[in-house]
């Protein structure tokens, strides 16, 4: 299993365009230790011999409710609060710099 180091969580919150303090790096570095015990635990446990596990629901159930559409608004109704558009889109501002 590969060790969570330092820099391993610069370049992850790098990617994902935050920043970590010391004192968060320091937290999650140790942290990741316990994570990474347990995981190494639930690795070695031998389950060759353990059936698979089924959907503990065995009858089929429809949960989802229909799709009904309740309330609609017109595209020129859609861009009243737009700061700008173009053609039949909303146009926004560049965020990512990468």
């Amino acid at each position: 299993m590969k060790k969570i180091d330092r820099e391993t969580l610069k370049v992850l919150a790098s990617h994902l365009m935050f920043e970590l303090n010391e004192t968060e790096l320091n937290d999650i570095e140790s942290s990741s230790k316990n994570f990474m015990y347990y995981l190494d635990l639930l690795n070695n446990i031998d389950t060759n011999d353990v059936e698979e596990m089924t959907y503990p629901i065995e009858e089929e159930r429809h949960t989802l409710r229909e799709d009904v559409i309740s309330h609609t608004i017109t595209r020129e109704e859609a861009f009243l609060n737009a700061p700008k558009t173009e053609g039949e889109y909303f146009e926004v501002v560049q965020v990512i710099e990468k």
